[in-house]
């Protein structure tokens, strides 16, 4: 009996072709992976800038600057920050030297009316530094218990510093000479010179006259300086 020839098992033409077709199909899911990725990193920094816009945009709306719109008697203005000096050096020289002379020009008939006039020129903190100035000189004491009364004579003050504080205000610190005098009805003490440092600082007009307030003041003798 003749035997049937035995065929030959089919041979792949091209033997590289499905691991090629694996090939491209991994490299298809990592450039898709890398693409995802990429997406939501970019996503991820839209979200922190929309979050962080959001925040200072809070921010703004709760702290308002103090450049604000005003009416004067039916005018329009712009009202200046409180970091902006406004004032010459010559202008704050003058209005520390007249403060002082308001401060410091008291009775002993209505000296208490007279200190608490000066309450709104101040700062809460430049009206107890102004209060204690009083009494740790003795000068109160002899207003009210020897019926004196106080005048001052003020030289050409002078500006040590100035510049912008924490709070955001501007702020002059002032150095004046000046000499207290305390005269009575039957007698006078002798003249007293001190050397004065004052701090005034921007404020808010709205609520101070001139946009200014004295935040500190602070009186040695002129011999300790």
């Amino acid at each position: 009996m003749k035997k049937k020839p035995v065929s030959p098992p089919a041979t792949d033409e091209n033997p590289y072709e499905n691991a090629f077709a694996q090939h491209q199909h991994a490299q298809l899911n990592v450039n898709f992976t890398r693409k995802s990725l990429q997406t939501n990193v970019w996503q991820s920094v839209t979200i922190v800038i929309l979050v962080c816009s959001t925040i200072l945009f809070a921010w703004k709306a709760a702290n308002p600057p103090q450049s604000v719109i005003a009416s004067d008697n039916g005018r329009i203005i712009p009202l200046p920050t409180i970091n902006d000096p406004v004032y010459s050096d010559a202008d704050i020289i003058d209005y520390g030297a007249r403060h002082i002379r308001e401060d410091f020009t008291l009775d002993f008939v209505h000296y208490r009316e007279q200190i608490n006039a000066r309450r709104d020129s101040f700062s809460t903190e430049g009206f107890t530094s102004y209060y204690n100035a009083l009494v740790n000189s003795n000068i109160l004491a002899n207003i009210r218990d020897k019926k004196m009364n106080l005048s001052v004579l003020t030289s050409t003050g002078v500006i040590n510093s100035k510049g912008v504080l924490d709070n955001g205000a501007y702020a002059w610190r002032l150095q004046y000479p000046i000499t207290l005098r305390l005269n009575g009805q039957t007698s006078s003490l002798p003249p007293q010179n001190f050397t004065l440092v004052q701090i005034v600082t921007r404020a808010d007009p709205r609520l101070k006259k001139d946009g200014l307030e004295v935040i500190q003041v602070v009186t040695r003798e002129a011999a300790a300086q």
